[in-house]
């Protein structure tokens, strides 16, 4: 069982939104022509999820998924500690190889109107992790 907590800060529902925390990442999606217009919140999504990194096509399985609309978070989300939980499946297992790596991760991402997202992730071993020696 994988059991967790997340928090939007109010710092992060204004235009202070590119000065968010180092663990974010602030991805420019595409331009907006009022640049006097503040970002407003358009969605969040949080999601568990797996991916692999290395040679030969990379894949991605999404395990969880949650969405919330603007509504959602200032109602409901923005300000208060929110939990979920889910029970992780036996495979895939984490692998580091020396060609491919397997990894988990928690990604929260937060959507703007202005059509920017801030995301997160946060990885975790699913597994005793084989390592290549």
């Amino acid at each position: 069982m994988l059991e967790g907590e997340y928090t939007i800060a109010p710092s992060l529902l204004t235009d202070r939104i590119q000065r968010a925390s180092n663990l974010l990442a602030y991805v420019p999606r595409k331009s907006n022509s009022n640049k006097n217009q503040p970002d407003g919140v358009q969605g969040l999504e949080l999601s568990v999820i797996w991916y692999t990194e290395g040679k030969g096509t990379e894949d991605i399985g999404v395990h969880y998924f949650e969405r919330f609309t603007a509504n959602d978070i200032y109602q409901n989300v923005a300000n208060r500690t929110c939990n979920f939980s889910t029970k992780l499946p036996w495979s895939p297992l984490s692998y580091e190889g020396h060609l491919m790596k397997l990894r988990w991760c928690v990604r929260a991402r937060l959507f703007t109107t202005k059509g920017n997202d801030v995301c997160t992730q946060l990885p975790f071993y699913l597994g005793q992790v084989t390592r290549e020696v």
